[in-house]
């Protein structure tokens, strides 16, 4: 079974999104996901934040979840079914040191094999896929896609879009707060319409977008 994802700027589509909520209810069910995981170190594992994620899971009717932190990484040698995963916001680099440590970068992709639904916060949301530099040059993080995501600019006018165009980076989304998108079956899909794609010299909104995903060995 394919696994899917969620990209979004903040958390509150998970509890607000009439689009999300129907489409994880159904990816839920038809994938038979018990099991939610969150990764908090982008917040360096706040607790209110996990506490927010847990009100997510049983939204959807997850009641066996756990906190995967640094602390205790035995979670990665029990949970061998798929789940869904929740990666928190935050700063990048505290959530990059601890999902690019082997045995962690490991498990994420066999929740990929397993066809694991992953759902991206914010930070979360860039290390799924790429970032931009200040240079405006790709990031790559765990790069899972043939693009690269910047979140909450809207009120800057996206300068990360502008920047990743002038360094010839193409291909990159723009996601405001509120926002958010779905993959699956290696298509993009925007839940309101409003994330902001810059692509081959081009910027504006778009609804879908057909994307590649680098698929893992």
């Amino acid at each position: 079974m394919q696994p899917e994802y969620i990209l979004l700027a903040d958390s509150q589509p998970l509890f607000q999104s009439d689009v999300l909520k129907d489409f994880l209810a159904h990816s839920i069910r038809r994938k038979q996901l018990a099991t939610g995981v969150y990764i908090g170190a982008s917040n360096h594992d706040r607790p209110e934040f996990y506490q927010l994620a847990v009100g997510a899971f049983e939204r959807f009717s997850i009641t066996r979840h756990c906190h995967l932190q640094a602390a205790d990484e035995r979670a990665l040698d029990i949970i061998d079914e798929p789940a869904l995963i929740i990666l928190a916001g935050g700063e990048l680099s505290p959530g990059w040191r601890y999902l690019n440590q082997a045995k962690v970068r490991g498990w994420l992709v066999t929740q990929q094999q397993l066809g694991s639904v992953f759902v991206g916060i914010s930070a979360g949301a860039i290390h799924l896929t790429s970032g931009i530099g200040h240079s405006g040059l790709r990031i790559n993080y765990l790069n899972w896609f043939d693009i690269a995501t910047t979140v909450h600019e809207e009120a800057e006018q996206w300068p990360s879009l502008s920047a990743a165009q002038q360094a010839g980076v193409e291909r990159v989304i723009g996601i405001p707060f509120g926002e958010g998108v779905i993959i699956s079956a290696d298509r993009l899909t925007s839940l309101q319409g409003r994330v902001v794609l810059a692509a081959a010299g081009h910027t504006g909104s778009s609804n879908n977008l057909t994307i590649a995903a680098h698929r893992q060995p």
